[in-house]
This record gives structure tokens, sequence and C-alpha cells, in this order.
């Protein structure tokens, strides 16, 4: 499994992974893409998703409801939590692991009061296969090039 490492700035608490999407690509570039691709208000707020991420990894925004919240998960499910990370309507589930990595597996447009059931699976299913894959240390690492706007 590829993991995406993305850049933050160098006084970051945390550093920023992302998991693959269903055709192997960067979850996380192709959401944001995606958005940025509707119009420009879509791009407003992919843009500020974006900010509030690295903000995220800076350690400068604390886990309030307003803007990241903890994803209900089945009592059984043994995994880290999962969180959402919220700029409505978008949204950017991811967990923590030891060692200041934030590992994001997915994003979605939310266009109701709940997060998406299908989002949320993709999120445990990618944060599950990227758990096999570290325990069975096959992680390839591949650091995403930043994009200059122009």
């Amino acid at each position: 499994m590829r993991v995406f490492i993305h850049p933050v700035p160098p006084d970051s608490k945390y550093r920023i992974f992302s998991l693959p999407d269903a055709t192997g690509e960067d979850s996380l570039s192709a959401f944001f893409e995606e958005q940025c691709s509707k119009n420009a208000l879509m791009r407003q707020k992919a843009y500020a998703i974006t900010a509030l991420l690295k903000r995220l990894a800076s350690g400068l925004i604390r886990h309030d409801k307003e803007v990241v919240r903890e994803i209900k998960l089945k009592k059984s499910d043994p995994g880290p939590k999962i969180f959402e990370l919220k700029r409505n309507p978008l949204r950017v589930l991811f967990f923590y692991q030891p060692e200041g990595l934030i590992v994001c597996t997915n994003g979605c447009y939310k266009d109701s009061p709940k997060t998406p059931q299908e989002c949320i699976a993709a999120a445990v299913s990618r944060r599950d296969a990227y758990l096999g894959g570290l325990s069975e240390r096959s992680l390839e690492y591949v650091v995403v090039e930043v994009k200059q706007d122009g």
C-alpha cells in the first residue's frame, strides 16, 4: 500500500499522511482537486479545509465539535479512533498514530446532518488496511509535490 506524505510547516507538531483511494491514488489530493474543479465557492472551501488541516498539524486546533469531531464507531472496533475535520460542507476523516502522525483516510461532501455511512466505512476500511500494511512492513511512502497555482 502506498502512503502519501503531505508537506506541513517546519515547526508542525504532526506530519500529515494520506491513504490511497479505490484507484490507488492519493485520496486527499484527489478530494481537494475534485472540490476545486466544481466552482469558485467549492475551491474556496477546499482551500479553507486545507488550511485547517495544516493548523491541526501545527497543534493550533483543539478538538471541539465546531471543527474536529470524533466519529462514533461500534464499541467493538479495535482500531484508533477516527475523527472528522469540518468545514461545511466538506469533511476530511483521519486518525492519529504515534510519533506525531495524522493519517487522512478520505474526504467527503456532507449534504445532510449526518456524515454519510459510506464515507465512514471507507475511512474504517482504509485505516485497517494501513494498520495491516504497517504490521506487515509493506507500506511504500510517496512524497506529495506542492502544486503551484497559476
